[in-house]
């Protein structure tokens, strides 16, 4: 029985870890146009009325810029 809930524990967890984790990977291609993907989003968010809408752009923003972040260390354009 012990086995059973820690197994469907396990289950239940890993999706969320798994998409938790951020997979991105800085390459000079991946770090092209950032800043306008960037400059979309925010003007996105500006016109959106939804919230549901507005909550998932302002996460996708939030990972765009930390995705700029990794691209401005490792020294790539984001331009």
């Amino acid at each position: 029985m012990f086995k059973k809930v820690v197994f469907v524990l396990c289950i239940s967890v890993l999706p969320a870890v798994a998409i938790a984790s951020n997979d991105f990977k800085a390459t000079r291609y991946t770090c092209n146009n950032l800043d306008s993907k960037i400059t979309k989003t925010e003007r996105e968010i500006k016109r959106s009325h939804a919230e549901v809408k507005s909550k998932h752009l302002k996460e996708k923003l939030r990972e765009l810029k930390k995705e700029r972040r990794i691209c401005k260390r490792k020294k790539y354009s984001t331009s």
